[in-house]
């Protein structure tokens, strides 16, 4: 689950099948189709992570919401691409994140191998 306001994000998420949560807070710019989000904290299980970092999302419209994608994600040591799909679940508005949205396709892509995983929202 993600929610933006005016100027700032934050997000929670359980990760199955282990069901660590995680969250995170940060700002945030959008310019058309182009959303660069700024993490300045974020958790998994146990672990706290105040190091600062930036990610960029491609968001590609879809017939019943969007498909955002972020490159260059670092997962442990290597650097994944990671798509959501997210099918609005609101009225439709001006700003395309001005909306409720529930994921329901998440994929890891690391190198030439592709893993879906449901999200649990």
């Amino acid at each position: 689950m993600k929610i933006y306001t005016d100027d700032y994000l934050k997000y929670a998420k359980i990760n199955s099948p282990d069901l660590i949560s995680s969250f995170g807070i940060g700002s945030y710019s959008a310019n058309m189709d182009t959303v660069t989000e700024n993490i300045i904290f974020n958790a998994s299980d146990s672990t706290k992570n105040d190091t600062p970092g930036t990610f960029t999302l491609l968001i590609e419209k879809t017939v019943k919401g969007c498909k955002p994608v972020i490159t260059g994600m670092q997962f442990g040591n290597q650097k994944i691409k990671l798509t959501d799909e997210y099918d609005a679940t609101g009225k439709e508005s001006k700003s395309p994140l001005d909306e409720v949205w529930k994921l329901v396709k998440r994929f890891q892509i690391k190198g030439t191998d592709t893993l879906a995983n449901e999200g649990i929202q």
